[in-house]
């Protein structure tokens, strides 16, 4: 932490403004939920490669934010240009067919 002045001989930390913003920019990405006899997957098909699992519903929704932003760091870190599809899910409904 890095410490400032404030000419009455008093230190306090020095905000990182740009860090904040940094921090606070969020974006929006679908994601695709499966229930099975195992569990829940999660895939974001944004992000090639991005998918998660977990025993609950809650569990698998906050592993697949982790893996998001793994993901985002990763290609990050490897120098890698972050390719994010935009991708929206417009409808998710259920269709009767006969077999």
């Amino acid at each position: 932490m890095r410490l400032a002045w404030n000419g009455k001989g008093v230190k306090y930390p020095k905000v990182d403004y740009k860090r904040i913003i940094k921090a606070m920019r969020k974006q929006l990405f679908s994601v695709v939920i499966e229930k099975d006899k195992h569990g829940y997957a999660a895939t974001c098909p944004s992000i090639q490669g991005c998918y998660s699992q977990g025993s609950t519903y809650e569990q698998v929704v906050a592993n697949i934010k982790d893996a998001i932003k793994l993901c985002l760091a990763d290609m990050s870190a490897s120098g890698k240009k972050i390719l994010v599809r935009n991708q929206s899910l417009l409808s998710l409904t259920a269709i009767e067919v006969a077999a």
